[in-house]
């Protein structure tokens, strides 16, 4: 029985054995080719859970101060572009544009004024240029005239002499009785006939002479009287340039009115969605503060945080693998846009200063910009925020 049993048990014991090392072989098979492919796997996929979906955020302030008075925006509403959001007190704001309006139109009515009065004070200097310029053409007459009667006084002194010279040759003549008492009468009335032509010819020229200092005091009186005039035209120029210098000050400050009544009116600044609401009716609200956000979510992408040991293999344009949390087994697609310029750590707000010497190495992360392929997501269902898996496919 005993020897019977010991033959039986030794087959038995053999077969498992050759059982146990067939199942270790393929066991260890599987674990060498799971290895392997883990391994290739890994050569040609990087991946990283230090990402999520970034998109733009715009935040939405009031460019004035104002009561609001009415809040058409609700919570995770959609907007599109331009929609009105809050409304803020416009009666203030118009109020103020009205005596604007009112202002300029008194400025415009000033500047009409004044120019009209430069066009006066100019139609005066020219005026007053013509009487200058006929005054001293009549002084250059003057004195042609006066030289005229110099010439004639001359003249007239000349025929004196000769009838002088002969009437007192005729008396001699006449003496002698050389001549006829006719003769000699003759030349006494020439001599009277030429010293009254030579007192008449002094006369003229004295008269003649006596009018250019009166001439030229007029022409200095009406020199006078242009230098004055161009002076009230250089100051109605000084205010036409003053009355301009307000029409453009009240215009900037209509415009400026304008604009702030315009800005009574908040409107959406992009298509998105309506979030971090914090304004209601009746609150006060000052210029810069921060009232809502609207999310656009037709243009989100994914913000990876790789570690530098993998950052060399990536590169811009390659194909990435996207699983999102939220979506358990769904995938996206999309690719890598671009690399940042430097860690995240560099660009914190308080960046390492490794020559403290406290210095200790950590693996860095460098951000990496992914996009969404076109059409990955048509209906907007990825939130900003979510928390994704990204894939590079660097082969």
């Amino acid at each position: 029985m005993t020897e019977n049993s010991a033959e039986t048990a030794t087959p038995k014991n053999n077969g498992r054995r050759k059982k146990a090392i067939l199942v270790f072989l393929v066991v260890l098979v599987a674990i060498v080719l799971a290895g392997f492919g883990y391994w290739e796997y890994r050569r040609t996929h990087v991946s990283t859970d230090d990402a999520y979906i970034d998109g733009r955020i715009h935040m939405v302030s009031s460019r004035i101060q104002g009561k609001v008075v009415d809040v058409k925006a609700r919570d995770n509403q959609y907007v599109k572009e331009g929609d009105p959001l809050l409304l803020i007190d416009p009666e203030p704001f118009a109020v103020r544009e009205s005596a604007a309006a009112a202002a300029l139109s008194g400025g415009n009515a000033d500047l009409v004024a004044a120019r009209a009065d430069l066009d006066s004070a100019r139609s005066d200097v020219d005026a007053a240029q013509r009487d200058l310029e006929g005054a001293k053409t009549l002084l250059a007459q003057l004195s042609a005239g006066v030289d005229a009667a110099r010439a004639r006084t001359a003249l007239a002194s000349a025929r004196l002499a000769q009838a002088s010279r002969d009437a007192v040759r005729m008396r001699k003549l006449f003496a002698k009785q050389a001549v006829s008492r006719e003769t000699f009468e003759k030349s006494q009335t020439g001599e009277e006939v030429a010293r009254a032509q030579n007192d008449l010819a002094r006369e003229e020229f004295r008269l003649a002479e006596a009018a250019i200092p009166t001439q030229e005091a007029l022409i200095a009186q009406r020199a006078a009287v242009l230098s004055q005039r161009r002076s009230v035209v250089v100051q109605r120029q000084a205010r036409v340039v003053q009355r301009e210098a307000q029409v453009r000050q009240r215009e900037a400050a209509l415009s400026e009115a304008k604009l702030n009544h315009r800005y009574t009116e908040v409107r959406a600044p992009a298509d998105g969605y309506v979030t971090r609401k914090g304004v209601e009716v009746g609150q006060i609200v000052s210029p810069g503060q921060s009232l809502l956000a609207v999310a656009t979510l037709g243009d989100v992408w994914i913000l990876a945080n790789y570690k530098e040991t993998d950052i060399g293999k990536i590169r811009p344009g390659q194909d990435v693998e996207i699983r999102v949390d939220t979506f358990g087994g769904r995938k996206f697609k999309g690719k890598v846009d671009s690399i940042m310029a430097g860690t995240g750590s560099a660009f914190s707000l308080f960046p390492p200063e490794n020559a403290t010497g406290n210095y200790v190495k950590v693996v860095q992360r460098i951000p990496v910009k992914i996009l969404l392929a076109r059409g990955e997501d048509p209906g907007h269902i990825l939130r900003i925020g979510m928390s994704v898996v990204p894939t590079v496919l660097v082969r």
